[in-house]
């Protein structure tokens, strides 16, 4: 009798996985390929634990219901914790590459800014008078190193290496 109380038990089991469990497998194999963020992979896990919680509930015999949605609720709750424990390296792992790529970047750009050599305060080889410096304000000039090519606007085939930029500001009235 108990023999073949056990027996029926078990091709209860065997029914209750087949026709509930096997569906979700596949498609669980075919969805996880393609996760990518941390919110996908803990709710894929989270599937996988509720799942396996069923699968252990489907042994007991009495209040079966109960025991599968208390076991399906632990697993998936085990899942996930453990899932955001684990996946919660991959975020700080990429907010580490985001911030080395910005410094990379604004390294790379100043590096194409021009960069200030030289400057004056006066486009005159000699000061101006006290009488004249009231009336106007001096001119000044700065020269810049850089490093860029430029195509020409007129024939698309031909590029200019430009190295060296002088900037005139000229003189003003007040």
């Amino acid at each position: 009798m108990i023999v073949t109380k056990k027996i029926k038990s078990q091709r209860k089991l065997f029914g209750f996985i087949l026709t509930n469990v096997t569906p979700i497998i596949p498609m669980m194999f075919l969805t996880s390929c393609s996760l990518s963020s941390t919110r996908n992979k803990v709710l894929r896990d989270m599937a996988l634990g509720a799942t396996a919680g069923a699968l252990i509930a489907a042994s007991k015999e009495e209040h079966r219901a109960a025991y599968t949605t208390m076991y399906a609720g632990v697993g998936a709750a085990a899942a996930g914790a453990v899932s955001i424990y684990v996946n919660a390296s991959d975020d700080e792992n990429l907010k580490q590459q985001n911030e080395n790529l910005k410094t990379k970047l604004d390294q790379f750009q100043k590096r194409l800014e021009p960069q200030l050599v030289q400057n004056g305060n006066s486009l005159f080889s000699a000061p101006l008078p006290k009488e004249v410096s009231s009336l106007v304000e001096p001119g000044e000039w700065k020269r810049y190193k850089m490093d860029q090519w430029v195509q020409d606007p007129n024939q698309p085939n031909t590029w200019y290496r430009q190295v060296e930029m002088f900037e005139m500001i000229p003189p003003t009235a007040k």
